[in-house]
């Protein structure tokens, strides 16, 4: 019993860090967080080095992009300003990354619709899931964790991903303006 509604805390506390987001412009954004299923408040000594130096080097790619963190009433925030980019990791252990989406330009024809590249909220989910690991060693905080993504749109979007027979891309339908919470792992 004592797991279940600990789990159901999880999940409630990254729901919310999901809808506090705040979006600028009518790019679509994606949302990644993870935190400790056994979380309490004040967890975390913010005040490390290390964890300050892990976190200041938490870019969206592979490439090493130190950027110093500031303190927020919310914990540890590295921000950049290409597409919004955000990282913040609490006194609770929970990380959450945000971002808005680079677009692919749109074909002839189509120039009012969003064009999405899947593969790149695979690599971008991939980049937080190995950069989470260093963070959550620096801090101390074991697990299991609880991971979860949300992708947040203003208007129609469509993704378009490599048709596997090397002809081109391949475009998906479009999807409704919304709030889109994938599966929690």
């Amino acid at each position: 019993m004592r797991t279940a509604s600990r789990l159901e805390q999880a999940e409630q506390a990254l729901d919310g860090c999901f809808m506090k987001v705040q979006r600028t412009g009518n790019a679509p954004y994606l949302i990644i967080g993870m935190i400790p299923i056994f979380f309490d408040d004040f967890l975390v000594d913010l005040k490390d080095l290390n964890l300050r130096d892990v976190i200041s080097s938490f870019s969206r790619t592979a490439v090493r992009n130190y950027n110093q963190v500031s303190y927020t009433f919310d914990g540890l925030q590295r921000r950049d300003d290409q597409f919004e980019y955000t990282v913040r990791f609490g006194h609770n252990g929970l990380l959450r990354s945000s971002f808005q989406l680079p677009l692919i330009p749109p074909r002839q024809g189509e120039e009012n619709q969003d064009v999405l590249g899947l593969t790149a909220v695979d690599l971008l989910l991939r980049n937080f899931v190995i950069k989470a690991t260093a963070v959550y060693e620096a801090a101390g905080v074991s697990g299991p964790y609880l991971l979860g993504m949300m992708l947040r749109t203003h208007g129609p979007l469509r993704a378009a991903y490599n048709d596997p027979t090397g002809f081109g891309a391949v475009y998906t339908a479009p999807i409704a303006p919304g709030d889109y919470r994938f599966p929690y792992v």
